[in-house]
């Protein structure tokens, strides 16, 4: 045979749920904000007396990635992963407070996470090397050619300006800062030279490769 203690601990009637300092809750995080680290802490009271009265927090609805963590005697929400702005922009947590009760109760509050872009991406051109052709005796100023960049962060951080940096051509063609566009800037020889290099940098203005 075998014995076991027990202990009953009788409780009042659970007559409180928990209620939240707000209805809702919203957080603005930088979207390299460290891994572990705190963005916010939710706090819900109950009246009850005992178990009925102590709150324990769960994100309920809207962590489908396992981003976020609430801790459930504090409710300190915590980043989990690595958050990506280009990914998702915004999440929607449900934060629930319940109570130890034998008959709990619980109560809902909705955290909403905005998450804001930094200049991460650098442009980058849709080839490695381009090649173009042009007339001898083409007039100056004639289009010759039109190189494109992309760049994946938010319109903000999106901004590309062109620049020719070097090359045999650098000082025979120009490039339009805003499109890429470039244009010849004198009357080309074919006797003289019949190719030219160029090295051009796609950029966002305040990168120090922005030459």
């Amino acid at each position: 045979q075998d014995e076991v203690l027990v202990t009953l601990v009788v409780t009042g009637q659970n007559r409180c749920s928990p209620v939240f300092t707000a209805l809702s809750y919203q957080v603005i995080v930088p979207e390299n904000e460290p891994v572990g680290s705190t963005i916010l802490t939710v706090s819900a009271s109950d009246d009850d007396d005992g178990p009925n009265g102590m709150v324990r927090y769960t994100i309920s609805s809207g962590n489908e990635r396992k981003e976020f963590a609430v801790d459930a005697v504090t409710g300190a929400v915590t980043i989990l992963q690595p958050l990506d702005y280009d990914t998702v922009q915004e999440y929607h947590l449900n934060i629930t407070a319940e109570d130890l009760g034998f008959e709990s109760r619980q109560a809902t509050a909705m955290l909403t996470v905005i998450l804001t872009d930094i200049n991460d991406n650098a442009p980058k051109f849709n080839q490695s090397e381009y090649n173009a052709y042009l007339a001898e005796n083409l007039p100056a100023n004639s289009f010759v050619f039109n190189v494109t960049a992309v760049d994946k962060d938010s319109p903000k951080n999106a901004i590309i300006q062109y620049s020719i940096v070097g090359g045999s051509g650098k000082d025979v063609f120009e490039i339009e800062q805003k499109t890429g566009k470039i244009s010849s800037k004198t009357i080309f020889d074919f006797e003289e030279s019949n190719v030219y290099s160029l090295d051009i940098v796609a950029a966002n203005p305040d990168s120090p490769m922005y030459g």
